[in-house]
């Protein structure tokens, strides 16, 4: 080989290397201007992140809101409806006092046992009051409410009583 050709293939060569450097050199900046965005990106993320922790703390306190809204809802309706309870037991209670000054007014009455209707035994309770007061007990003893006089709240079933009269 000739001198002219090594230094024309030396002049190739060099020329390769240029464009190689300057290949690189762009490959650098399109590098850099990728990790200018990726820093950009990762910030965006971290951001987007915190928003929707923020996002996600909101919705838990919504949701305990409206559980608490929900359970003041459920407690005040047990209360009206334990108001209504009450004066029902109220009016049960009356009748019941009714009922036994009526059964002690029977009790009272002088009646010859001839003249008496014997279809009617004055001592026995009407059927419907012994089926009603039946059901009653009943309910009471599936909640477990005491049936004495001396409990006053609901409570474990202590004795029970099944007729209306004391």
């Amino acid at each position: 080989m000739t001198s002219q050709e090594i230094s024309e293939e030396l002049q190739q060569l060099e020329q390769q290397l240029a464009a190689l450097r300057a290949r690189e050199k762009e490959e650098e900046v399109a590098f850099s201007e990728l990790e200018g965005q990726v820093h950009e990106l990762s910030g965006k993320l971290a951001l987007m992140r915190r928003e929707i922790s923020d996002f996600e703390g909101l919705l838990t306190a919504k949701r305990t809101e409206i559980a608490k809204i929900e359970y003041e809802h459920v407690i005040q309706a047990r209360e009206e409806a334990g108001a209504q309870l009450a004066e029902a037991i109220s009016q049960v209670l009356a009748g019941i006092d009714i009922y036994n000054r009526a059964q002690q007014a029977v009790a009272a009455v002088k009646v010859d046992p001839d003249t008496r209707d014997a279809t009617r035994n004055a001592q026995a309770e009407p059927e419907i009051v012994t089926d009603l007061w039946e059901q009653l007990i009943s309910v009471v003893q599936e909640r477990g409410w005491h049936l004495t006089d001396e409990a006053s709240t609901p409570g474990p079933v202590s004795n029970t009583s099944t007729s209306p009269v004391e």
